[in-house]
């Protein structure tokens, strides 16, 4: 199956670059290149995927005078109106928002990762998959929030702000994103940052608070509210997801984290950022929890940060052995994600078999 051959390659290419990163650098970012364009193909030209078809009739269908009945949003509406101006095939349209969401992902893992071809392998199984080959307007949305990033590291507030609302613009989700510029700027971190938020919200993974959101919703956008009525009386959309694997691991990392930040701190640009943003993406997913898609949708705009962290902690081990231990870790987690997408009765008839354009079927 091709998806455990990307995965195994991935996996491959991962080890190589641990032993290998100094002396055969120019070697793997040619590899990484590669890879990455192959990557862009492989979503761009596909004939499946989740919501592959609802997006097939969004480009069919949706435009300027109509975004709104459709609860698309505008910038999405935009884009399509001009593929349909220049008279662009759908496949195309595709392969332009695979371009732009995988190659800005690809950017970023160029810039901060200490292990190309392990943020790949994270990236791969945890969000391409789904978002960059399923939920293809948060996938781009994410990709411009990934570039508000930069302006977080930068103290650049008025490109953060201007490229988090153009995000919005594409998938109105990225309204959560805003307050991330002050959480990430927080000048001291302490063992209560973590303990009393985290106590808290804690609470929230065990208590179905779904008819909160509704009177709440009505002092936001109408695109949203609409979204937010959908989501709370959804039963595939709107189960409460509770306390499981995904929670445990993503306290898991938090206590890593800080467990490393003084090390961290010192060897890592930026360490303290990427710590809060992912705080705060954690945060969001134990506040919503009672409607799994709100959860997901919102927390994932920090959890792909995952693709930088996990390699992060690699080089924070000190031994040999500890470096293996956490790859180990990270091998069965991305591995583990690839399997529950791929044998989830409701995904995997999305993209089982593979089809693409460029291979005739």
């Amino acid at each position: 199956m091709i998806y455990y051959l990307i995965f195994l390659l991935l996996t491959c290419f991962s080890f190589f670059e641990v032993y290998y990163k100094e002396e055969r650098h120019v070697e793997i970012l040619i590899f990484f290149s590669v890879t990455t364009t192959a990557l862009v193909l492989f979503s761009g030209f596909r004939l499946i995927g989740f919501d592959y078809d609802n997006y097939h009739l969004i480009f069919d269908t949706v435009n300027l005078s109509n975004y709104t009945e459709n609860t698309i949003e505008i910038g999405f509406a935009f884009f399509i109106e001009i593929f349909h101006f220049l008279n662009l095939p759908f496949n195309f349209f595709l392969f332009f928002i695979a371009l732009v969401s995988v190659g800005i992902k690809a950017l970023f893992i160029k810039d901060f990762s200490p292990y190309y071809f392990l943020s790949l392998l994270v990236y791969y199984t945890v969000n391409f998959l789904l978002s960059d080959m399923g939920q293809i307007r948060h996938g781009l949305a994410m990709s411009i929030v990934i570039l508000s990033f930069y302006d977080i590291f930068n103290k650049n507030k008025n490109g953060f702000f201007t490229k988090v609302f153009i995000a919005y613009l594409f998938h109105s989700s990225a309204i959560i994103v805003f307050p991330a510029y002050f959480i990430a700027n927080i000048k001291k971190i302490t063992i209560w940052h973590l303990i009393v938020p985290v106590a808290a919200f804690l609470p929230l993974l065990f208590i179905d608070i779904k008819g909160v959101f509704v009177p709440l919703a009505a002092y936001l956008p109408a695109q949203i509210q609409s979204k937010i009525a959908y989501y709370t009386t959804s039963e595939e959309f709107g189960q409460q997801l509770g306390f499981g694997l995904t929670m445990v691991f993503r306290l898991i990392i938090i206590a890593v984290m800080y467990f490393c930040y003084d090390d961290g701190i010192k060897q890592i640009k930026f360490y303290k950022q990427f710590f809060l943003l992912y705080i705060y993406g954690t945060l969001l997913f134990m506040a919503f929890n009672s409607i799994a898609e709100m959860a997901l949708r919102f927390s994932n705009y920090f959890k792909i940060l995952e693709f930088i962290i996990l390699p992060m902690l690699v080089t924070l081990g000190r031994t040999l052995i500890e470096k293996h231990i956490i790859i180990a870790i990270i091998i069965l987690y991305t591995g583990w994600s690839l399997y529950k997408l791929l044998f989830d009765l409701y995904t995997s008839i999305e993209y089982l078999p593979y089809r693409n354009l460029l291979l005739g079927n």
